[in-house]
């Protein structure tokens, strides 16, 4: 029997996989074609045949569709028919419906919709399919030309509009032939729509050569093939003519940059062609050649470019040359060939005009320098010569002579290959001054020099340059830092500059205390400087030491002495200011936390740092901050510093700071840091060690809903190196009651202690794993401390032995009962006996 049983329950299983069904992955079929067995009978039952395409995978196939025809005589037409077997994948299924037809049905068609519900071995589903089905009249048709104009010698391309009409068409087929011995349909000409439906639209694309030398219009023959409903073949043909016209020729425009020569020079041209036409043109030559007399072509004579289609740009260069003597306008031609896009070639010649100018000369001047020479020595004269004409100069030669009061020293000629147009170039003469010269002084040149084309120019100049006397030094005294600070040596550097505009020569400096009680120069007070430039600077350095607890400002006195280069001397006495300040200088001590004790892992910690000023000045505006270690940090940003906003000197600020302990920092003392204005102050903080616990379960966690006094064992471990007082163990569920928390006392340093609780579980708790939080605190140091871990609970379902076991006891009962029967069969048909008599 319990064989029996285990088949009978696995044969039910194979059914239910087989029956499952999976559904369709998108459309499987598609309506083919659809006509009338026989010519149609009104008032008659009529089959009509409906062609589907199997678009899925090779299977085998149950089909059953339901044909539904709309409104035929004001009433709906229905039929079935089925399919089953093997179809191959793209293979036709042939479904026949008989429509019993009223006999007032006199639509030309009529909607249909075929349902149809198929199962395969993996695909089950249902699909719907619309379509018209005809009845009366013939199919008729609108074709018309959407582009009706083709381009000679092209290939175009004309679309074509089809339209059905009346009633629906079966197997139309178009095709397509030329009506005109210069047009060529190439590619397709035939074109299969099968089933179209009235209002169906198709659009063909015919693609056609015209030969260039077809005339203004042409025609195209098409063909129309179809049947009815009926299967009766029919077709009808049609000629459709269109416009040819001829392809653009290109046009050009030409241009040449720059537009005039200068007469005997070579220039570099550039001629751009340009195909303002419509018509493309192909393999394009292009020759260049003088067409009158005083320019000739050195390079670029020629050109070549494949293509130049319509607002296209070509330009080539070209080198050319007008006669020295030659000027006025003369004039270009510009010779094109070219492929039209009939291939044709085609020639075109342009003119173009250029302006041919006269060469300039080259003009050379000297420019004289602007500042004034200076009279009684020797001086650098520095000159210009330009070329300010419009050609270059070439071979240069410029010769100085010297005048009265003026003499020219060591190098009196210059020669330059080349200057060109525009161009300057520098030159500098050594001459002396004479202290007799006045106001002003002459320079005589004489300059030799020819063009490019071998004409030689000479000219001669007086220069006349400005004298002066030499100019004065006027010296002035500055210091570079102006704030010193109390009882220390102080480093004071002096700027002397010449702000004149002579040299100043022997220039010394001297550096005193007016008093010594306030401030002393220690070390040698005079400096000799040597010569000062005009606008050049010297500097002194001085140590000066302030006395203690002086404060404000000290004067120092500069004495100052010089002389000109003509030897006059100037003494001068300068009295420099100085702004003395202390420094304030902070220390810490006291440093106390709250809470008074630290533990590792505690958070937001006040520390308290005491600070002294125990410098010689007031601390104003002092920032100090927290910098920590890789355990002990500041909790938040904002907590890591504070603000001192006034310290006298000898008073002290209490400094509170935020930190975090990790929970990873070791026991002991540690080393902070604060940072002010740079400077590093350290303090100590001390970290005890905090107990730490470990808890595990001593007997099984595994319960069930509605338990009773189910015993809970936990071994509770100090795996710490310090004692805990005051331990209290507390599990927490929200699935249990009872007795769920057990006070254990003192733990000393690894010692372990087995805890016993006594709960209830709820009946409404879940079956599978629950989270058991344990919760151990202590008292350390005076504080109290917890400390929470989590166990697995496993909840199970409570077995029941009868609805376990109860099929076993039934199959033994009915055993029991076919026993007794067999045994007493004899018996048992004898009181049959009696009850039939």
């Amino acid at each position: 029997m319990r064989r029996t049983a285990v088949i009978i329950l696995i044969i039910l299983v194979l059914i239910a996989l087989c029956s499952s069904e999976i559904s369709a992955r998108g459309s499987l079929f598609e309506v083919r074609d659809v006509y009338w067995e026989e010519p149609l009978v009104l008032g008659a039952v009529n089959s009509l045949a409906v062609e589907l395409k199997f678009l899925g995978e090779s299977a085998s196939l149950d089909l059953n569709a339901t044909l539904k025809v709309f409104d035929v005589a004001g009433t709906t037409l229905e039929s079935s028919s089925t399919y089953a077997g093997y179809i191959g994948s793209g293979g036709t299924i042939k479904l026949v419906f008989n429509l019993s037809i009223p006999e007032n049905a006199r639509s030309s068609y009529y909607i249909a919709k075929l349902e149809l519900n198929y199962t395969a071995v993996s695909v089950s589903g249902f699909e719907e399919h619309e379509f018209q089905v005809g009845f009366l009249g013939e199919p008729s048709f609108s074709l018309e030309l959407v582009d009706g104009t083709a381009v000679k010698g092209k290939l175009n391309t004309v679309r074509l509009r089809l339209e059905v009409y009346s009633t629906p068409a079966r197997a139309v087929e178009i095709r397509v032939t030329s009506a005109s011995p210069f047009i060529t349909i190439v590619g397709t000409n035939i074109f299969n729509f099968g089933l179209m439906e009235v209002g169906d639209v198709k659009y063909i694309n015919v693609t056609m050569m015209v030969d260039s030398t077809a005339g203004d219009s042409g025609a195209i023959t098409v063909t129309i093939s179809y049947a009815d409903f009926q299967k009766n073949p029919q077709s009808t043909t049609v000629t459709l003519g269109f416009s040819i016209k001829t392809y653009s020729l290109p046009s050009f425009a030409a241009y040449v940059y720059p537009k005039t020569l200068i007469s005997g020079k070579i220039s570099d041209v550039v001629i751009t062609l340009e195909n303002i036409g419509a018509g493309l043109a192909r393999e394009v030559f292009i020759t260049l050649s003088p067409a009158g007399g005083g320019v000739g072509v050195l390079e670029g004579m020629s050109a070549y470019v494949s293509r130049l289609s319509p607002g296209g740009v070509y330009s080539f260069r070209a080198l050319m040359r007008a006669d020295r003597g030659f000027s006025g306008t003369t004039t270009l031609r510009l010779s094109v060939s070219y492929l039209d896009e009939g291939g044709d070639r085609r020639h075109v010649s342009l003119a173009l005009s250029i302006e041919v100018a006269r060469s300039d000369i080259p003009v050379l001047m000297i420019e004289t320098p602007a500042s004034p020479l200076t009279a009684g020595k020797e001086c650098e004269i520095a000159l210009r010569v330009r070329n300010v004409g419009g050609e270059e100069a070439q071979e240069v030669v410029i010769d100085f002579l010297s005048s009265e009061n003026l003499f020219i020293l060591r190098q009196s000629r210059c020669y330059f290959k080349v200057i060109r147009s525009g161009e300057a170039l520098d030159i500098r003469v050594k001459a002396f001054i004479s202290k007799a010269a006045g106001g002003a002084v002459v320079l005589n040149a004489r300059l030799r020099y020819r063009d490019p084309y071998g004409n030689e120019f000479s000219d001669g100049l007086s220069i006349a340059l400005r004298v002066e006397s030499p100019p004065r030094p006027n010296l002035e005294v500055a210091t570079l830092n102006n704030t010193i600070g109390a009882n220390q040596l102080n480093r004071v550097i002096v700027a002397v500059r010449n702000n004149g505009p002579g040299r100043a020569l022997n220039v010394t400096l001297a550096l005193t205390s007016l008093s010594a009680e306030a401030a002393s120069v220690v070390g040698s007070s005079s400096r000799c400087l040597g010569v000062l430039n005009p606008g050049s600077e010297s500097y002194a350095t001085y140590e000066v030491f302030v006395q203690p607890k002086v404060y404000g400002a000290i004067q120092l006195v500069a004495a100052l002495s010089y002389e000109d280069e003509l030897g006059k001397r100037y003494e001068k006495v300068f009295t420099l200011g100085f702004r003395v300040e202390g420094e304030h200088k902070l220390a810490v001590v006291q440093t106390y936390t709250k809470p008074s004790v630290v533990f590792p892992g505690d958070k937001l910690v006040r520390v308290y740092v005491v600070l002294a000023n125990i410098g010689d000045y007031v601390a104003r505006n002092l920032e100090v901050e927290f910098r920590g270690n890789a355990w002990i940090r500041p909790s938040t940003a904002s907590s890591a510093g504070v603000l001192i906003p006034y310290l006298p000197v000898g008073q002290t600020f209490t400094a509170l700071f935020l930190v975090d302990i990790s929970e990873e920092t070791p026991p002991g003392n540690h080393i902070l840091e604060l940072v002010s204005n740079d400077t590093k102050l350290a303090f100590q903080l001390t970290v005890l060690e905090k107990a730490l616990f470990r808890a595990w379960n001593f007997t099984s966690l595994s319960v069930f809903p509605g338990a009773r006094g189910v015993k809970v064992m936990l071994v509770v471990r100090n795996i710490s190196n310090t004692t805990a007082t005051e331990v209290r163990v507390d599990i927490f569920s929200p699935f249990l009651t009872g007795s769920t928390s057990t006070y254990v006392g003192e733990m000393r340093s690894q010692e372990s202690r087995l805890v016993v609780f006594e709960v209830d579980v709820s009946t409404e708790a879940p079956l599978g794993t629950l989270p058991l939080e344990v919760r151990i605190t202590w008292t350390q140091e005076g504080r109290k401390m917890h400390q929470t871990s989590t166990l697995v609970l496993e909840v199970y379902r409570k077995r029941s032995l009868l609805k376990e076991y109860g099929w076993i006891f039934l199959v033994f009962i009915i055993a029991l009962i076919v026993i007794l029967v067999l045994k007493n069969r004899e018996r048992i048909a004898g009181i049959l006996e009696s009850f039939k008599g």
